[in-house]
This record gives structure tokens, C-alpha cells and sequence, in this order.
């Protein structure tokens, strides 16, 4: 019985842990869903339009027309 009593706490103690590390797995796939909107191919884009910007090939947009 006493073997019983020490063994519990580290039963305890290691369903918390992987209950935390779950937690913080979730939440930080979350945040990569919400901040992590390019993939591969759209950064490519995203570079190659920023290139045609700077050569002056394509204006940059502006919301509610041109910025000075």
C-alpha cells in the first residue's frame, strides 16, 4: 500500500504534464493558422510581385485610392 501512495503523485503529476504539452500544442497550432497564411508557392508570388513593384512595372494598391 505505501508502493501505491508514492507512485501516485508521479501518475498525477505526468497526466498534467501531457495535459500541458497538449494544450500548448493546440494553441500553437492555432496561431500558425491564423499568422501563417503563405505556403511555398504564395511566397513565391508575393516575390515576384514585390519585385515588378520595385522595378515600377506594377503600383503598389492602396486602400481608398493613391498614397503620396
Amino acid at each position: 500500500m505505501h508502493e501505491e501512495h508514492s507512485i501516485l503523485p508521479l501518475v498525477v503529476a505526468g497526466v498534467v504534464l501531457a495535459g500541458v504539452g497538449f494544450e500548448v500544442d493546440r494553441r500553437r497550432k492555432k496561431l500558425r493558422q491564423v499568422f501563417n497564411t503563405f505556403d511555398k508557392q504564395e511566397s513565391r508570388i508575393a516575390e515576384a510581385l514585390e519585385s515588378l513593384v520595385r522595378s515600377g512595372q506594377l503600383k503598389p494598391y492602396f486602400v481608398g485610392g493613391t498614397h503620396s
